[in-house]
This record gives C-alpha cells, structure tokens and sequence, in this order.
C-alpha cells in the first residue's frame, strides 16, 4: 500500500506556494536580458503566422520562439527596421548585443531558431533567395561547445532509487527514463492508453507525429500497475498518465517535468535530467551488446548516424565488437 501522507509532503509543501506554478512562472521570465516592458511589442502579421504554423511542436519551444521574436523585433525598432524582412548584418548586429549576456549555446540557439523563421519568410517571398542563403550562411558559423553527456553509474542509480524509497511518483520518472528512454515532451504527451498491459507494449508520441512502440517485462508491468493504483486516488480529470498534485484539472507541461527533476536533483544529491536517463538508457542496451539499429529505433532516431553521434560511438568500437564476433565463430569449415 502507497504511503500518501509521506508522498505528499515529501514532493510538494501545501504551505507554500505551488512549486509548479513557480516553475511556469520562471519559464515565463524573459531569458534574453530585456527589459520586461519590451515583450509586450506587437508582431507584425508574418511573425503570427509563423508562430500559429508552430502549434505542433512544444510549449517550451512555441514560448521561447515567441520571445525571441519580441526581442529581436525590439532591436530592429531601435533601428528603424522590422522583422517581416531582415538580412545578414542584422542577425550579426542582433547577437553581438546578445553575446554580452549569453553564452555561445545559447547564441547558436537563437541563430538556428532566426534561421528557422527566415526559412518561413523565404518561403512567403519576404525574402530573396539570396538573401536567405546569406543567413544560412552566416548561421553554419556559430559554434556551440560540445555537449558532454555522462550515463548515471550503477552506484547513482542506487542512490537515486534507495533515497526515493517512498516516493512512488519520483521512481516512476526514473523508471520511464531509464527503460524506455523518453524525451522531455515525452513524459507530457504520455497517455493512460498508451499503456497496454496485456500486449506489454508502451506507445511513445515522440517528436514530429513520429510514435513507437516499446515493449516490457513483467516487472515493468507491476510497476505500471502500482502507479496506476496511485493515479486513481488522486483521479485527475485528464487522460495523461502524469499529474499535478493540487492541480489535478491541468495536465502536466513540460515545465512541470523539469521542475520535478530538479527536486529529484535535490533530495538525492544526483545531478539526472530527462536527457541522461535517455542517454543512460541508450548506453546500457548498447554495453549488453544490442545492436545499433534496433537502438535507433527506441530512441526514435530517424537516421542511425544521429544516434551513433548521440551516444559517442567511434568506429573503433565496430571493430572491436566484430573482432569478439570472430572469436566466436567456428572456422574449421574453413581449413
């Protein structure tokens, strides 16, 4: 039986304000270093339905595109520009203001996503093609430091387990990201019906339409199963397998999912996020001597070089698991 009273009071403190509102509150703070009063500038017509065009991709994105646009439309106003049309110089001028309060992944960001919109234009004839192919240009250049992702060791999955003991909910986010790899939008998009318990099959709504099926064991099943039993005390009012407590009417967003995994950061001492049980997922099944294409797969990659660029793989480690293949093969047919 799921202790509530220590669930409760171990993930969210009724006395004070609701973490997760806090955590849509921040993500809703401007995060380019304007002044707030400019996020409230009026877009021009191609801007909104550019964004309108977004409503398929996430909040976080949909939120972050949108405040890039005010910001750069901001700069442009203060040289007498707009945003439906804009070239080379002016993406420059816009992140070097930016490069004196942002680090250059964030500045590669807002290259890509400028360059994203200038894709929109182009083809609405905002822009020339030349026009356009100078901003690809420009944008190919931008260099973001490398990303160094680490797969959580044996022991700091112990730990992360053993000091959530009684926090069912908190397990049960490990227990998606570790067995099945989901991304951040993931976990949000995660329906009760997804779930089927007599196929042993986990549907996964991954990026772009692109969905997947995962399968399970028993123990897998016994887990969905308890926490399942935990969902139908609280009865939320929506389908989505995730919850908030004290908003049971709203179903969970992407802030929420961060928010929780940095309470889990904190009560366990363990810096995880949604991204390194993924790549800790994809790790494990590669070291147990899966295949890289069956990976791909689960991690609904659509080409095996970005899964094989995702989890670091050199080609020296193709040779060395061939190499242990020789081994194993019988070659007396061959003398």
């Amino acid at each position: 039986m799921i202790n509530l009273d220590r669930f409760l009071s171990s993930e969210f403190d009724t006395r004070t304000r609701d973490r997760s509102t806090l955590a849509v509150e921040r993500s809703n703070e401007p995060p380019l270093g304007v002044k707030q009063s400019r996020l409230d500038l009026q877009l021009p017509e191609p801007a909104n339905r550019f964004l309108r065009n977004l409503e398929t991709r996430s909040i976080f994105y949909q939120k972050n595109m949108r405040m890039l646009l005010q910001h750069f439309l901001a700069f442009q106003l203060a040289k007498g520009k707009n945003i439906d049309h804009f070239t080379r110089d002016d993406l420059n001028g816009f992140l070097k203001v930016k490069r004196k309060t942002c680090n250059d992944r964030s500045i590669k960001n807002y290259g890509c996503w400028l360059q994203v919109y200038s894709t929109f234009l182009w083809e609405e004839s905002y822009l020339s093609r030349d026009e356009y192919d100078k901003i690809c240009r420009e944008v190919r250049k931008l260099k973001a430091p490398e990303t160094k992702r680490m797969a959580l060791t044996d022991q700091q999955q112990e730990v992360l387990f053993e000091k959530l003991c009684n926090m069912l909910y908190y397990r049960f986010l490990l227990f998606l990201g570790l067995n099945f790899g989901l991304r951040r939008i993931e976990y949000v998009r995660l329906k009760m019906e997804d779930i089927d318990l007599e196929a042993f099959q986990l549907l996964i709504r991954g990026k772009g339409k692109k969905n997947r099926s995962i399968a399970f064991n028993d123990e897998a099943a016994v887990t969905f199963r308890l926490f399942m039993e935990l969902r139908a005390t609280f009865s939320p009012s929506h389908d989505f397998v995730l919850f908030r407590i004290g908003r049971l009417d709203n179903p969970p967003d992407e802030a929420f999912i961060s928010h929780s995994f940095v309470i889990i950061s904190r009560i366990t001492g363990v810096h995880v996020t949604p991204y390194s049980l993924r790549y800790t997922f994809g790790v494990r099944l590669w070291k147990e001597g899966l295949d890289i294409v069956t990976i791909s797969r689960l991690f609904g990659h659509s080409k095996i070089d970005q899964t094989r660029s995702y989890m670091k793989i050199e080609e020296r480690e193709f040779d060395e698991r061939y190499r242990q293949h020789l081994k194993m093969r019988v070659t007396s047919q061959l003398l």
